[in-house]
């Protein structure tokens, strides 16, 4: 018999982060964070800033902190598109501090709103990776 896996993508504008099976997932939902097992029902949802929980008994857990985004699931796959997001155990804290000290740098020089407003949010999601992890 074969095993029942959800088919999971973790999509960003750049890459596809991850791409694998689970027997779990869980994401911040808008409303609240919730779980899909196989066989879930379909559905789009909204997802906010959080951290995307993926286990698989044969593979362990995986955790990813993600910008605001939306999932579709779907005939068992998942796909989970955010504008950003990144492995939680590749998250060192010098390195979020010098990201944010050089983006500052950087908002700091910009004259143009929509580039300011651009740099603003990638300060934002570094300091909530610092949070994240510092927890």
């Amino acid at each position: 018999m074969a095993e029942k896996k959800l088919k999971v993508d973790i999509i960003t504008p750049n890459q596809i982060l991850y791409s694998g099976e689970a027997d779990l997932v869980n994401v911040p939902g808008v409303m609240s964070p919730f779980e899909i097992l196989f066989n879930h029902a379909p559905i789009i949802s909204g997802l906010e800033s959080g951290v995307i929980r993926i286990s698989d008994t044969n593979q362990g857990t995986k955790h990813f902190v993600s910008s605001s985004g939306f999932i579709e699931v779907l005939n068992n796959k998942v796909s989970i598109m955010v504008e950003k997001a990144i492995d939680q155990s590749s998250l060192k804290i010098e390195e979020l501090n010098t990201n944010i000290e050089v983006l500052k740098n950087k908002l700091s020089k910009l004259e143009a709103e929509a580039d300011m407003i651009v740099v603003k949010k990638e300060i934002e999601f570094e300091e909530y990776c610092k949070k994240i992890i510092s927890k």
